[in-house]
């Protein structure tokens, strides 16, 4: 937790969840108390989102853990990559980090695997990976268009 700083904030239900990429641990900001409670995330963060009830953190090592929204406990946790994700620095020549886009009405999860040329289309109800879909590159942002 030391030298761990909060660049950026998830919504949640009556909290704020703050992280950064690297770090270790998210921050759980209660907005009446300003209090901030570390909740240690067991790897490093590398990507986040949320839908307000639940919190999707990708983790380096493959792993994307499902979260509730309002302490941030966690509910359960899929592998959606065998190998970790590489060493990166993203910065503003362009975007290799990988991302998601959350189908919370569908119960499902999209999480771009650029190291490997895939999307894992994630079943977060049942916790596992549904599918893979090949992109034939190296996919890093996914928008959800909804039909």
């Amino acid at each position: 937790m030391a030298g761990e700083r909060i660049g950026a904030f998830l919504k949640g239900e009556g909290a704020f969840f703050g992280y950064s990429d690297g770090v270790k641990h998210l921050q759980r900001l209660d907005p009446t108390t300003l209090s901030l409670t570390p909740i240690p995330l067991g790897g490093v963060f590398i990507r986040g989102e949320s839908d307000g009830k639940r919190l999707y953190i990708l983790l380096t090592d493959g792993r994307l853990q499902v979260r509730e929204a309002r302490n941030g406990n966690l509910l359960k946790e899929v592998r959606v990559a065998a190998k970790p994700f590489p060493e990166m620095d993203e910065d503003t020549g362009g975007a290799i980090y990988p991302d998601m886009a959350l189908w919370p009405e569908r119960g499902l999860a999209y999480v771009s695997l650029p190291h490997l040329g895939l999307v894992a289309e994630v079943d977060v109800e049942r916790g596992r990976v549904a599918r893979y879909l090949r992109t034939g590159g190296s996919p890093t942002r996914l928008v959800l268009v909804r039909p």
